[in-house]
């Protein structure tokens, strides 16, 4: 402390100021780091907040999607099967004869084939294998 001690009154005075802004600024840097940091954090919590929003939109359009979708393919099916039923009922039930057909099956992994006799299978009068 001697070398305070021989400085003159103004040197002291400068050497304080100087020393407290210097302080100050340390402190001032401090804080704007720690803000920084405050300020990233929320703004990734705000950009994880957005991120999520648009991903349930994009789910939700995509959920409204599939049920169109879904409605539209079970009334395709629900008019399929009227033609099915309607086209039944001009030509006559399904139903099996008593004379049989020769069929060649072939295994698709083996590509082996085998000879095999089924019934004919009738739609009314009308034979639909044969």
């Amino acid at each position: 402390m001697s070398l305070l001690n021989d400085l003159s009154v103004g040197k002291k005075m400068v050497f304080s100021g100087v020393t407290t802004t210097a302080l100050l600024a340390v402190i001032l840097a401090g804080l704007a780091l720690w803000q920084s940091d405050q300020a990233q954090q929320i703004a990734a919590d705000e950009v994880q907040k957005l991120a999520s929003r648009e991903q349930e939109g994009l789910l939700a359009g995509v959920v409204a999607t599939l049920a169109s979708q879904q409605e539209l393919l079970e009334e395709k099916v629900v008019s399929d099967l009227n033609v099915a039923r309607d086209v039944l009922q001009q030509i006559g039930m399904v139903g099996f004869s008593k004379e049989s057909v020769e069929w060649r099956a072939v295994n698709q992994f083996s590509k082996a084939s085998s000879t095999t006799s089924l019934p004919k299978m009738m739609f009314g009068e009308t034979c639909f294998n044969g």
